[in-house]
């Protein structure tokens, strides 16, 4: 499963050795036990928040960048839910996160429209088992997701 980035809070303390942690927000939270010593230790105190990679329902680590990630993160939903989103009406708003970090590589690689077009194509037919996709429709995602102004990564301190 890919990785998303997902707001979090630490609750507080739960069985030995683990943080009980809010992961998301809306209707797509979720509580979660984390092992302690997956958050700095500034951050394992009540009511900490951060930015947490997470794949499936399972915190991996904290992101550095959260807060870059998070408008990385919703900028690019904006255009896949809008422009994208194979499965189609219905789908939750985060249906398509596990593709942000990826399609956000490839643009900050800038590799070629085709590149990125047949990486979409590949997810559709490969990943999800659809039919064959709209090229034309893939290209047009591609140059909604060209036009947005996306901010680089630095090296963010989780700890602040």
């Amino acid at each position: 499963m890919a990785e998303r980035r997902l707001e979090a809070t630490v609750i507080g303390p739960s069985k030995s050795g683990f943080l009980k942690v809010s992961l998301g927000r809306a209707q797509g939270q979720f509580i979660s036990d984390v092992p302690a010593d997956r958050l700095p230790s500034s951050l394992r105190l009540p009511n900490s928040q951060f930015v947490a990679v997470v794949e499936g329902r399972e915190l991996v680590r904290v992101e550095a960048d959260g807060e870059v990630w998070l408008k990385i993160q919703d900028e690019i939903r904006s255009i896949i839910n809008e422009s994208w989103a194979p499965i189609g009406a219905g789908a939750s708003p985060d249906e398509y996160d596990g593709y942000i970090g990826e399609l956000y590589r490839r643009l900050q690689r800038e590799e070629t429209d085709e590149l990125i077009v047949q990486h979409l194509r590949s997810i559709e037919i490969d990943w999800m088992g659809l039919s064959e996709p709209s090229i034309e429709r893939l290209r047009e995602v591609v140059r909604r997701l060209r036009q947005l102004k996306l901010p680089g990564l630095g090296t963010g301190n989780p700890t602040a």
